[in-house]
């Protein structure tokens, strides 16, 4: 509920004091200077009988879903339940302006964000962010830390296409957004590192998928006798699911994939523990064969 609407009175520039002004209006025009001050209207508010003041900026569409209905609900109630206009309120913009009114918004906002125009493809706002600039000249910088080099570059954004050259002088391709995420950038290389054959490497990475598909099963199934301290539970980024006996050997050794994901080869250890053994098998196939079909 509207209690008064008052217009500062300025002078040399500076509010020395308000006069009351008629309420006749008020949603249709008016400066954004205007104090006013309302009751919560809200059936359930903790203080209805409270007085608050705004500024009359704040009375427009943005405020409340209930706005156009010249109820006013207070700051509690507003960001609480129903009246939250962040949640459950699906209204477009046509159903809340007008149609010039939208379609101005609208283009407001592709102006802002769409194509060059994108602030965040600016570069003084990736300085400001200390983000690298994503040219030939900045990326190739940062590959020759790692004794890459950087053959060609497409795009200018994290989706950008680099052709690289690791320092065993492979060739590969790969995304900017995947440099700093992947440990080892050359995937030859670590194939390599693994013995893992150049022409099989689409065969292994098969293999590999299904056997971490069914290890997610098994382990999902039989948690009590593969962690039955509940260490992946408490702290999964600590700890792993490690294949005692590796992905990579049973691949290389023709296991089938249920044998390397079954019970028995599963256990849980800490990640230093586990990048630590790496691709060691710390089984024999005898051992595994036998514990998998007893």
């Amino acid at each position: 509920m509207i209690i008064g609407v008052y217009k500062p009175v300025k002078k040399d520039k500076k509010v020395i004091g308000y006069t009351i002004l008629n309420l006749f209006d008020l949603y249709n025009k008016g400066s954004q200077r205007y104090k006013v001050s309302y009751k919560c209207d809200d059936f359930g508010c903790k203080t209805p009988n409270k007085i608050y003041s705004i500024t009359r900026e704040h009375l427009n569409e943005k405020r409340s879903k209930t706005v156009n209905d010249k109820i006013q609900i207070c700051r509690s109630c507003q960001t609480t339940g129903k009246n939250n206009p962040r949640f459950g309120d699906n209204r477009t913009w046509d159903e809340i302006f007008n149609k010039e009114t939208s379609d101005r918004l609208r283009k407001n906002l592709s102006d802002r964000s769409i194509g060059d125009k994108n602030p965040s493809k600016k570069d003084n706002v990736k300085e400001k962010k200390s983000q690298i600039i994503i040219n030939y000249e900045n990326v190739n910088k940062y590959l020759n830390k790692f004794n890459f080099r950087l053959n060609s570059i497409e795009g200018d954004n994290k989706f950008s296409k680099l052709s690289i050259t690791c320092n065993n002088n492979h060739i590969f391709n790969i995304q900017w957004a995947s440099v700093k995420t992947r440990q080892n950038m050359c995937r030859y290389c670590y194939y390599d590192s693994i013995r893992i054959p150049f022409d099989e490497i689409e065969l292994f990475e098969t293999y590999s998928k299904t056997v971490r598909s069914l290890t997610r099963f098994t382990f999902n199934k039989n948690k009590n006798i593969i962690d039955p301290d509940g260490l992946k539970e408490l702290d999964s980024k600590n700890y792993h699911i490690d294949h005692i006996y590796s992905i990579s050997d049973g691949f290389l050794n023709n296991i089938e994939p249920k044998v390397i994901a079954s019970v028995n080869n599963l256990r849980v250890i800490n990640k230093t523990e586990n990048l630590k053994k790496g691709k060691k098998s710390n089984l024999t196939i005898e051992k595994l064969m036998g514990m998998y079909n007893n």
